[in-house]
């Protein structure tokens, strides 16, 4: 089940989606475009809910992260940030 998380509320963070995408040469928007607000807000609530935690903490820890989309649900979000160049750290 998903938490919800509204598209206008930038308080809910994702600290394991935010450390992948920094791997991944890429970052969150702090403050999303109106047209992408509700796509980062579900990509948001996917991490918090997620399943595969336990995976994406190993993931991160060792350094694989290019394994990502196997197990985690905002495999195309990382993807769509990073083509669309939004913002990069």
């Amino acid at each position: 089940m998903l938490v919800p998380v509204k598209p206008s509320d930038s308080r809910v963070r994702a600290p394991l989606l935010e450390e992948l995408m920094g791997k991944q040469g890429a970052a969150l928007p702090t403050e999303p475009a109106p047209a992408i607000a509700r796509e980062h807000a579900l990509a948001v609530s996917r991490c918090v809910s997620c399943q595969a935690r336990s995976l994406c903490v190993e993931a991160l820890r060792s350094g694989r992260v290019d394994r990502h989309g196997l197990f985690c649900p905002n495999a195309h979000y990382v993807a769509w940030v990073r083509h669309n160049a939004l913002r990069f750290a």
